[in-house]
């Protein structure tokens, strides 16, 4: 029974495994979902973490999934703060 419950509580923590980045604004690009942040890291959105609208300068937290050697990471939310 005890593995069977660590298994369970394992599961539970997957999603906790999401990353978080923050910074500036410098250019979006919504047609592509190309965002730049102002240290210079570049980021693609897909449509459902796409927000409304940001504007240079906005403060934002990405919530991403960590890609692979063949894949970029995955942001599945961006907050403004």
């Amino acid at each position: 029974m005890r593995p069977l419950l660590a298994a369970a509580f394992a599961l539970i923590a997957l999603p906790a495994l999401a990353d978080t980045a923050q910074g500036t604004v410098k250019t979006f690009d919504p047609a592509s979902g190309m965002l730049i942040l102002e240290d210079g890291t570049v980021w693609t959105l897909g449509a459902s973490a796409t927000p409304q609208e940001l504007l240079t300068g906005a403060e934002v937290i990405l919530t991403f999934t960590a890609g692979t050697d063949s894949t970029a990471p995955k942001v599945t939310a961006v907050e403004k703060l």
